[in-house]
């Protein structure tokens, strides 16, 4: 389970059109304060787009029903969110776009429209 981001990163870098996204979406499981994975990246090594996509992938694993719980509410998922961000492992200026985003009437649970 832990080597999915080693394994995305290595199938997008084979991709010509996605080797720029590659390490971004190998850091999705990263923290600032170096406790994720899977290279335990931290502070200043996570560029801004993996700080997004971090965010991102903890909500929608939040407000995703899976088969051993319910889906969280919005309200349920940021205040998780808020909570990883004071405790210094999720950028707070992400959680607080994502937050904004999401709760946008306009946005159909949270998603972007194509269009």
């Amino acid at each position: 389970m832990r080597a999915h981001p080693l394994h995305t990163e290595e199938l997008l870098r084979r991709i010509a059109p996605l080797r720029r996204v590659a390490a971004v979406a190998a850091a999705h499981h990263e923290r600032l304060d170096g406790s994720g994975y899977p290279h335990g990246l931290g502070g200043d090594e996570l560029s801004l787009p993996a700080r997004v996509l971090a965010v991102a992938d903890v909500y929608e694993a939040l407000t995703a029903a899976r088969p051993y719980r319910a889906a969280a509410t919005h309200a349920d998922a940021v205040t998780v969110l808020r909570h990883e961000a004071r405790a210094g492992r999720l950028d707070g200026d992400c959680v607080a776009a994502l937050a904004e985003f999401a709760s946008d009437p306009q946005h159909e649970h949270g998603a972007p429209s194509v269009g």
